[in-house]
This record gives C-alpha cells, structure tokens and sequence, in this order.
C-alpha cells in the first residue's frame, strides 16, 4: 500500500528530469546553432568586397586577372588587381616569360620561328586577339626582344604606353603635334613616338594607328616606298 502512495510522486520526479534534460539539450543546441551563424556571418564580413579573388587559387588552369598593361620601349608592365606588378623586361628568356605571360592572359596562340628577320633568326610567340613577342637568339638561348600591337587584334588597345598611345588611336590624339609629319613607308606613315614606332594609315590629322611596335621587328619598314594598297599616282 506504501508502494502506491509513493508511486504518483516518482513519477513526477521521472518526468521532471526529463523535461531538464530536453531543456538542456536544446540549450546545446541553440547555441551550436548561434555559434556557427556567427562564425559564417564573421567570415561573410571579413570579405573585402573591393578585392578580386586571385584565380590561380581557384582554379590554377584560369588566367590570373589584370587591371592594365603599360608598355614601355624596353617591357611590359602587367598592373595587377592588388596594386602589385608583373614587369617583363626585354633581355629575359623564354621560359621566365612565357611563364609569366601564360599565367596573366594564357598560351600563345601561334608559335614559329622566322630564320630570316632582317637578317636574323626570331621566335615568334602571337596571343591571338592581343599583341606578339618577338625573341632574338643571344648566347644560344632565346630572349625577348620586341613587342608589337596590331589593330586587327580586338584586345591590342587594352596596352597602352603611358602617353596612351596605341592601335586603333587618331592621329590628332598622339603626344607629337600634327606639325610633325608622318614618314612614307612601305606599311604606312610612320612616328616615332614615346621612344617607340607608330604606323598611321594615312598622313592625314584624322589617320588611324594600325601598327605599334618597339625593339626586335620582323616587318621591315623602307621609307619613302608607297604603302601597301595604297595607288602611288
């Protein structure tokens, strides 16, 4: 009879127990919860939301993004997203550009050897759409020589001296005043501009920039011949 009397408050005790171990978990819970929502929101908020994610360690077979290239008689400056700087001299062998260039905009899209570049055997590398390198053998090992930009090429005027100048630019727009006349040649009008050559389609103040090239140049220019497709009358 004791038995039952005790019975009713046992089971009060059993299910209060419960009830405190249930209250307990989801207090575990919650907080498991609240921990991790905060460490994602903090990791969220970390993100500089300015900065462009470096793509090789996304994913190492992408390109690595630049904000602009700026050549230079003697190289080519890569300025890069973070403030920092890929510069390619002249004098450099092959392997340590292409290295850098394949990273910054990938593999050259044709690759030859000219034997006969004024005289001399040249390696060719051409980025289609962008510009081509040309490299001259020096102690039995290929170096970079020369660069040069065409206007066929839509991506040629993303590089740009520091004047600016470039394919595609108007004549009227060039650092030289137009006082300055252009040379008859045999690929067009030539300048030299910003210690590089500059080739016009025609001598006029609104002529077009087709050409630009600096050091190693395997399209011979020959002053005072008319220019190709051009009626000598």
């Amino acid at each position: 009879m004791k038995t039952l009397r005790f019975l009713p408050i046992a089971l009060l005790l059993i299910l209060s127990s419960c009830k405190k171990d249930k209250s307990h978990t989801d207090i575990e819970n919650t907080t498991t919860e609240n921990s991790t929502a905060s460490t994602a929101s903090q990791e969220k908020a970390n993100v500089d939301p300015n900065k462009t994610v470096n793509s090789k360690s996304l994913n190492s077979g992408t390109t690595l993004s630049y904000q602009s290239a700026v050549l230079t008689p003697t190289s080519i400056n890569f300025v890069k997203s973070d403030g920092s700087q890929d510069i390619i001299m002249f004098g450099r062998n092959e392997n340590m550009v292409l290295e850098k260039m394949n990273a910054l905009i990938g593999s050259p899209s044709i690759t030859k050897i000219i034997d006969d570049c004024n005289g001399n055997p040249v390696k060719t590398f051409y980025w289609d759409e962008n510009l081509t390198l040309n490299f001259n053998n020096r102690e039995a090992e290929w170096r970079l020589g020369g660069w040069n930009l065409q206007s066929r090429d839509s991506k040629a005027s993303n590089y740009q001296l520091a004047s600016g100048l470039t394919v595609n630019r108007k004549r009227k727009d060039l650092s030289k005043p137009l006082t300055v006349k252009a040379k008859k040649t045999n690929l067009g009008y030539s300048l030299n501009l910003d210690g590089v050559t500059a080739v016009l389609d025609s001598d006029a103040d609104d002529a077009t920039v087709t050409y630009v090239y600096s050091g190693v140049n395997c399209n011979n220019l020959k002053s005072g011949v008319t220019p190709e497709g051009e009626i000598d009358y």
